[in-house]
């Protein structure tokens, strides 16, 4: 009987490890279950996405106390990607759902004549780090926002702006993309 539940633990343990352990390595973006979170961490900026059906609920964190972004499927440079920019300032919450326009310059979605798609703003600017969280619709239905279909992967651009830059404007501190599953 002994050895019998000996053998069980054993078994248990081979198929929990793996479990608890996948993608818990900064950087990995191994999707498991439809609402497990995709983390990607990269030279101390932490993106954090939980895909639901219809929706995608975005976390990101820099090491500044200005502008964060996060912009999705770029055709060149920031062309045509659907960019949230946003930053912190006397404890009030600022996003803006943008357009690349060009390979270096984006505008507000309301400004070419679509809508700001996101719901459920907060975030937070502490001990130098800006953290701003929110939901995006995988599919808003506006021309100037991408479709994000499960399963799908993109090419993600993170970005961030020096200190004190409480605006949408000031030229990156910090910009890399990645290639993410959704």
């Amino acid at each position: 009987m002994k050895r019998q539940l000996a053998g069980i633990q054993i078994a248990l343990a081979l198929v929990l490890i793996p479990a608890c352990t996948s993608g818990a390595e900064a950087g990995n973006n191994t999707p498991g279950a439809p609402d497990s979170p995709i983390v990607h961490t990269v030279d101390g900026v932490t993106l954090t996405i939980r895909p639901a059906t219809d929706s995608l609920l975005i976390s990101i964190s820099a090491p500044t106390t200005g502008w964060v972004s996060v912009g999705f499927e770029p055709s060149r440079v920031m062309k045509d990607a659907d960019i949230y920019i946003g930053y912190v300032q006397d404890g009030e919450v600022f996003l803006r759902d943008d357009f690349g326009t060009g390979n270096t310059s984006h505008a507000p979605d309301t400004s070419l004549g679509g809508e700001s798609s996101f719901t459920g703003l907060s975030g937070t600017e502490a001990d130098g780090v800006t953290s701003i969280t929110f939901t995006i619709p995988r599919n808003s239905g506006d021309s100037f926002d991408k479709v994000l279909a499960a399963g799908g992967s993109y090419k993600v651009l993170l970005g961030y702006g020096p200190d004190g830059s409480d605006d949408y404007t000031t030229y990156h501190r910090w910009v890399k993309s990645v290639d993410l599953t959704l």
